[in-house]
């Protein structure tokens, strides 16, 4: 049998706890990586619902334009060079609108494939989280420490810092198993007599 020396189980025990930080660390930064793409593609959605909005307000004023300027060339206030300017211009706008719709399309694919959801939630824009007050422009030391501070909570710096952590600690297992484990024999004699 194989004992254990000084300070090995602590060792290895204290490695696998940090191999289990790390995973949480990573598990940690894949949800915040998720989030950031849901919420990505809900505000591509709403992007996308906006440029087809716009498009189709301009293809409707440009056949406005194009109908009141079709009625003047009829009355003989304007050449049919114009008329046939404003149709092409309403024609260039419809071409857009038919691209805006393709694009929204797209992103509520993405959308679906992303979350499985058949629609976007409804966003409202975001609001500023509560912070404490903010330094003054002077003092560059708080600045810096509350930069770090914001840095340490990142889900990448935590998972970077735990990475490390687990090496320390994998190491300190290794110097701790360099020479090989003593060994326990046992026998049994019998003897007559």
């Amino acid at each position: 049998w194989s004992l254990w020396q000084a300070g090995q189980r602590s060792a290895q025990g204290a490695a696998a706890d940090a191999d289990l930080a790390v995973a949480d660390a990573a598990a940690a930064l894949a949800r915040w990586q998720v989030a950031g793409e849901v919420r990505e593609a809900a505000w591509q959605v709403h992007l996308r619902q906006a440029e087809r909005t716009l498009a189709e307000a301009q293809v409707q004023a440009l056949a406005t334009l194009a109908d009141d300027v079709g009625r003047r060339v009829k009355a003989g206030d304007l050449a049919r060079v114009d008329h046939l300017a404003a149709e092409a211009e309403r024609l260039d706008a419809a071409a857009a609108l038919a691209d805006a719709r393709q694009q929204e399309q797209a992103a509520r694919a993405q959308w679906t494939l992303l979350t499985g959801l058949p629609q976007a939630p409804t966003l409202l824009p975001p609001t500023p989280a509560p912070t404490e007050a903010p330094p003054l422009p002077g003092d560059p030391a708080a600045r810096d420490e509350a930069e770090l501070a914001t840095l340490a909570d990142h889900p990448a710096h935590r998972l970077a810092s735990t990475q490390a952590e687990a090496a320390r600690k994998r190491l300190d297992a290794l110097r701790t198993d360099r020479r090989a484990p003593p060994e326990l024999m046992l026998g049994l004699r019998q003897g007559r007599g």
